[in-house]
């Protein structure tokens, strides 16, 4: 009994403190009769405390279910005014791109009058007839609306837009450093411009006129097409082709042996130290091309073009030479280990060096192409 008493005093659990109190009334009125007269009070005592306390827990229970009553009405209130900022938020998206297109519309429209508005050839325009048309704007605002439309098409839609550019005339301007990068540049005049350090990685170069044009090292050519692109005379001094298309081969129909070929000019270019290993150059016009110390190790150049050109120094190794035109070229100090030719190369009336290698089945290239590629593809 005295145990449970000390239970009762110690206990602070107002539960557990019932329980105990519960116990020992029943021990004081069916338990032993001797006990101690105080401990019946101990008990009643006890058990109003526990009834208090369990007042109070209700109490206490009642006002947090009121205060997340109240927390649960904030959160509807915010959730309702969320809700409002953000049609208001959609709508202002929609006023601002409404704007955005207009400005867009506006600004392509005055880029597009800028590469392309003619108006009749004046003196200042050399080599041209007074009937002609001319570009209306100036080589360095054409130059400056080129780049400007890529840039303005590409953020807009947000992706790698292929901005048309095909026909535009960016002749005798500064494009050095300027972004091509897939930018479709058919027909697109580049005559005497700067392209050093250009991207022109994956543009679309089709009877593109680049003669004179200045290239360099930094110039990016990487999987560009410059199959049909006229680069005579341009300057290409230790630029990168091998990643370049520069001939096409097109068969007239399946399983036919008539083929045409699209190939790049490169007559009177200039290609010092250029890098041309393993191109396919077939039908290729190299001449007159100064390919000083130039690396065409692996090429095949069979029915090309290499009269008069210099190939001092430059590297043929393995160089499928079938049928190419060599009649004139420098050969001064050029390794020629293990090219090929047949009976329709043409030496120029010297002897083939001794390291090359005949084919006397002239089986070592494609038949030459009996017909003109531009007239048919143009």
């Amino acid at each position: 009994m005295h145990v449970l008493v000390g239970d009762f005093v110690r206990q602070k659990d107002p539960g557990r403190r019932m329980r105990t109190a519960a116990i020992l009334l029943l021990r004081i009125f069916f338990g032993n009769p001797v006990v101690s007269i105080g401990v019946p009070f101990v008990a009643i005592a006890g058990l109003v405390l526990a009834a208090q306390a369990n007042r109070e827990v209700s109490r206490q229970t009642a006002k947090v279910v009121e205060q997340n009553d109240l927390i649960h009405s904030q959160n509807d209130l915010i959730h309702s005014q969320n809700d409002l900022v953000e049609k208001q938020y959609k709508a202002l998206l929609d006023q601002i791109k409404q704007g955005t297109d207009q400005d867009f519309r506006s600004r392509r429209a005055t880029l597009i009058a800028t590469l392309f508005d003619m108006e009749n050839c004046t003196a200042k325009n050399v080599g041209s007839a007074a009937s002609e048309k001319c570009p209306k704007a100036s080589e360095r605002a054409r130059a400056e609306a080129a780049q400007g439309l890529i840039e303005l098409e590409r953020s807009y839609w947000d992706r790698a837009y292929e901005t048309d550019l095909s026909g535009v005339d960016l002749s005798m301007s500064n494009l050095s450093a300027s972004n091509f990068s897939g930018v479709d540049l058919t027909g697109a005049a580049f005559v005497s411009s700067d392209l050093r350090g250009a991207d022109l990685s994956g543009a679309k170069l089709y009877n593109a006129r680049a003669s004179g044009a200045q290239l360099s090292n930094e110039t990016n050519l990487s999987g560009t097409d410059l199959a049909s692109v006229n680069l005579s005379g341009a300057h290409l001094s230790d630029v990168d082709l091998s990643n370049a298309a520069m001939s096409r081969t097109y068969e007239l129909a399946p399983g036919s042996s008539d083929r045409i070929v699209l190939a790049a000019d490169l007559s009177e270019a200039v290609l010092v130290r250029s890098n041309l290993s393993s191109l396919d150059l077939r039908g290729v016009d190299l001449s007159d091309t100064n390919l000083l110390n130039a690396n065409l190790s692996g090429a095949d150049i069979s029915w090309g073009a290499l009269s008069r050109a210099t190939l001092k120094g430059a590297d043929l190794t393995s160089t499928n030479l079938c049928g190419t035109d060599l009649g004139g070229a420098d050969l001064t100090d050029t390794v020629m280990e293990g090219c090929l030719y047949n009976e329709s190369t043409n030496w120029g009336g010297t002897q083939p060096p001794a390291s090359c290698l005949l084919r006397e089945d002239g089986r070592c290239s494609d038949v030459p192409p009996a017909l003109n590629p531009g007239s048919l593809l143009d």
